[in-house]
């Protein structure tokens, strides 16, 4: 019997509070826990190497390994270092601004 309660209720739940795309407002059907679409989830981009080794900037070209930017060497950070997951562009900096702003979490 409370299987069939739990059902019920989700199924309520999820008619009353659609599982919608924080970013591009469309339908998500199987978003689980997160309410974001496949297209927008793809455009989220990760930050990866080379980067500065003090501010994590990332470099333009993929090549070479991680050494300072020029910005950190000629006036260096009062840090020894810093690191983000993603890069804050597109998507990434609309959820922070929906988060940071709004109050809105996934």
């Amino acid at each position: 019997m409370k299987r069939i309660f739990s059902i019920l209720a989700a199924q309520i739940g999820g008619l009353l509070f659609p599982k919608i795309c924080h970013l591009c407002k469309e339908f998500v059907p199987d978003a689980g826990d997160i309410h974001i679409c496949a297209d927008c989830f793809e455009k989220i981009t990760p930050l990866t190497s080379p980067k500065c080794c003090s501010c994590g900037h990332p470099f333009e070209s993929p090549i070479g390994s991680d050494h300072l930017c020029g910005a950190c060497i000629t006036d260096p950070p009062p840090f020894s270092k810093a690191r983000a997951a993603l890069l804050f562009d597109g998507n990434t900096r609309e959820l922070v601004h929906q988060f940071k702003y709004s109050r809105r979490v996934l």
